[in-house]
């Protein structure tokens, strides 16, 4: 499977080309107009050399953002924070401990494990959660031993410190 940084630096950055890209974009962009200027229909081939060229500069200034190595690292950094997440959220079993922090309802005491309406309290309170993690168990999609509120405190979790944040986690 190609990534889209790999298919970024196999892609063929001649100036032509990305002249090209460029113009099939403006072309889609003016078809959504009602009444779109000729001159902004007009095909790469059929072009002024002058507006060839201000096409082509343009790929080029995207292309030298795209595939520049410092992109390439930020999207290598991205690929793999998304894949530690996935395989945090793909363990077979979540076992809640307890919380505080966060405000939610039991909706049974019958031991059955079945909460609603989390969300997380003031936002100058603290969070804090216990759950305990296994990558391998036999409880794994049995509805007796049910794990969606620990993946959705989890989730919780995450998304409040994300938005508390001052700043972006790039």
């Amino acid at each position: 499977m190609t990534n889209r940084r790999e298919a970024s630096s196999n892609a063929p950055l001649d100036r032509d080309a990305l002249g090209r890209m460029v113009r099939e974009a403006w072309i889609r962009w003016a078809k959504t107009h009602p009444a779109p200027k000729p001159s902004w229909l007009v095909p790469y081939d059929q072009l002024q050399e002058a507006d060839k060229e201000a096409d082509r500069q343009i790929g080029e200034a995207i292309a030298s953002q795209y595939c520049s190595p410092k992109f390439n690292d930020n999207l290598a950094a991205i690929e793999r924070d998304a894949a530690r997440w996935r395989a945090l959220m793909a363990s077979q079993r979540f076992h809640f401990l307890g919380s505080s922090g966060f405000q939610f309802d039991k909706i049974d005491e019958a031991g059955d494990r079945k909460f609603a309406n989390l969300q997380p309290r003031a936002e100058s309170e603290h969070l804090h959660f216990g759950i305990e993690m296994w990558n391998i168990h036999s409880a794994r999609n049995n509805p007796d031993f049910s794990d969606r509120f620990e993946r959705d405190l989890l989730t919780h979790y995450v998304d409040t410190i994300i938005a508390r944040s001052a700043e972006p986690f790039v």
